[in-house]
């Protein structure tokens, strides 16, 4: 998600989602906000070695 365009496409279909579960993108490379209208973004990493990082 270093472009814009690659953010805005792949956000997109999680914001048109209106339920109660949490979204989450998993990221492999850059530093981005933690929180994008309520959609969690977690690098990689953090994800897969951090049993508390989807709490």
């Amino acid at each position: 998600m270093l472009e814009e365009s690659t953010k805005t496409r792949e956000i997109a279909p999680l914001q048109s989602i209106r339920d109660g579960f949490p979204k989450i993108i998993i990221v492999r490379q850059g530093n981005y906000t933690t929180d994008i209208d309520g959609i969690r973004i977690i690098h990689a990493a953090n994800f897969l070695l951090d049993a508390n990082s989807l709490r």
